[in-house]
């Protein structure tokens, strides 16, 4: 689970710092680099302005909103799903085996 978060967080600080540099000059939500954190926290939560992100940077901007909506949907998944795989075989009867 440490693993996890630290991982998490370096890939979420680095799409913060990518975030602050398309759209800090342009949009105030992503003005200062805490400003940037507090934006992308807000967007995983579902609260976003993606027509300000396309209109502050055409190409580049869809790009990014859909490539981290696309790391967190896979990180929420690896997250949920790894104790998964975790759990021991099934025996042919189908019960859980102890090992």
């Amino acid at each position: 689970m440490k693993a996890f978060v630290i991982t998490f967080f370096i890939y979420f600080f680095a799409f913060s710092q990518l975030a602050y540099l398309l759209f800090g000059s342009v949009l105030t939500a992503y003005s200062s680099f805490v400003n940037t954190i507090e934006s992308l926290f807000s967007m995983a939560l579902g609260d976003f302005d993606f027509h300000a992100i396309q209109i502050a940077q055409p190409i580049l901007g869809p790009a990014f909103f859909f490539l981290f909506m696309a790391a967190l949907a896979l990180a929420l998944y690896c997250l949920h799903y790894h104790p998964v795989l975790r759990l021991p075989p099934l025996d042919s009867t189908g019960d859980f085996s102890l090992q």
